[in-house]
């Protein structure tokens, strides 16, 4: 059972005994929402990280739609990030989406209260692929884009993407494992906000 407790990620066994543990600071991650243990035994992270300065473009802050109020954004633009840590505490692998993900896109800006808060993305799932043919793939849970993408481990490349305009604001994202019906179809919870079947 994977649990988390302030700044400390824990694995626990059915006695509730601690058989793991990382403090995050000591790492310099500040995990949000999800992760998971891999097969290989390390564990996989979805972190929250701010976007450097100097990449983030001005209309972020004074971002305004037509015929709507302008929106400012105080303090802060920050995104997400997902590592790799092994048992001891060191990071393997590190995914930052400002590095992939279009920086001028923001999406239902209206709507958004989070986006004054500098929220870009908000990933909220993060799901290690193991079915044949997608080992090493990576779902992700991309809320404020309104989108469920596949990164490639290996390259860091996003290789699919499906969601936009169609769902909006899902939730835990998938892929239906070997022997079950559907396998290797991606599952996720449609919030609906904003979507057009929601």
């Amino acid at each position: 059972v994977l649990v988390r407790l302030g700044s400390k990620l824990q694995e626990r066994n059915w006695d509730n005994e601690v058989v793991w543990e990382v403090d995050t600071n000591s790492i310099n991650i500040r995990q949000h929402h999800d992760w998971q243990k891999l097969p290989n035994g390390n564990y996989l992270i979805l972190c929250r990280e701010d976007i450097p300065e100097d990449l983030v473009p001005e209309e972020f802050y004074g971002l305004g739609i037509e015929g709507k109020r302008p929106i400012e954004i105080t303090g802060k633009m920050y995104g997400d990030r997902i590592v790799e840590i092994t048992p001891e505490g060191e990071i393997v692998w590190d995914w930052h989406g400002y590095e992939h993900l279009d920086l001028s896109k923001v999406c239902g800006l209206e709507n958004f209260k989070e986006i004054r808060r500098g929220d870009w993305t908000h990933f909220n799932a993060i799901h290690y692929c193991t079915n044949p043919g997608y080992e090493g793939m990576i779902l992700a849970s991309n809320r404020h884009h309104n989108e469920a993408i596949m990164i490639d481990q290996k390259t860091g490349d996003i290789v699919w993407r499906w969601g936009e305009d169609v769902i909006g604001h899902q939730h835990d994202v998938q892929m239906i494992d070997p022997g079950l019906p559907g396998e290797g179809n991606v599952l996720l919870f449609d919030n609906g906000y904003h979507s057009k079947y929601g």
